[in-house]
């Protein structure tokens, strides 16, 4: 029975990512259609005016950092950011992994999607440590870090770029994904996007958890498959799995 759980979670998973990524691209091509047809609501005219008005004032742990343009080279210093930034629209990006990049899943089925729409994609640090060498040659003219997470080298980093701090002692990246989310959307100019991928991953959740109601009481388990190790990922660090989907 519980082989076969395991499966069932997997396949809805894989189902709730799939059709994840396919609404990020319909709704993609529908507002390019829009916009190259000039046919806009003055609702959303008024929204795109709130995106695109820089300079902007952004939270940052110790302070708010002002942006004076839209950044067009946005570099993830915190490991823990790499999903969240996939969904926006950029034309170059660079991350840090936390695993080592032959390990990752950027060519997987799920991400690959996200990966392939940015013009450049380079990865400038894995296993969690920054590699500042690349990070320079990569040319960030923003960088997002993580206040705790990258707090030894916060003084390189902002000797690279303009750097935005990610309080961590105030916000869980872990449990408080919104938040992280609307961050970066303020940070890219992009504040509907980010609404609006955090209203489809709650309806994606809630979703979710409407098909596995049936399965109520019966435990589950992630874990992470690698090479030469099976890691077992505690429910702390996968509510958004445990807490939106109803599991235990």
């Amino acid at each position: 029975m519980r082989r076969k759980w395991t499966g069932m979670l997997v396949w809805i998973m894989m189902i709730m990512l799939v059709a994840a990524c396919s609404s990020d691209q319909e709704a993609q091509k529908q507002n390019d259609t829009t916009m190259g047809s000039g046919g806009t609501s003055g609702q959303a005219k008024e929204a795109a005016k709130k995106d695109d008005a820089f300079p902007r004032k952004v939270e940052s742990a110790g302070g708010s950092v002002t942006i004076e343009k839209r950044p067009q080279k946005v570099a993830l210093a915190s490991w823990q950011l790499v999903e969240m930034i996939m969904p926006y629209d950029l034309p170059s990006v660079g991350v840090t992994l936390p695993f080592a990049a032959a390990n990752s899943v950027l060519e997987s089925e799920q991400l690959k999607p996200y990966v392939s729409k940015f013009k450049e994609f380079k990865i400038v640090g894995e296993g969690t440590k920054v590699n500042l060498e690349a990070l320079l040659s990569f040319g960030p003219d923003l960088i997002i870090a993580g206040s705790k997470t990258n707090e030894a080298i916060k003084q390189q980093l902002e000797q690279i770029a303009q750097t935005v701090w990610l309080d961590e002692e105030a916000i869980n990246t872990r449990t408080e994904w919104p938040k992280v989310v609307k961050l970066i959307g303020s940070v890219l100019g992009q504040e509907k996007n980010g609404e609006q991928l955090i209203a489809k991953m709650e309806d994606i959740q809630k979703a979710g958890k409407q098909k596995l109601a049936p399965k109520q009481g019966e435990s589950v388990l992630f874990v992470q498959v690698r090479e030469k190790a099976v890691y077992v990922m505690q429910p702390n660090t996968l509510l958004q799995y445990y807490n939106g989907l109803g599991l235990t």
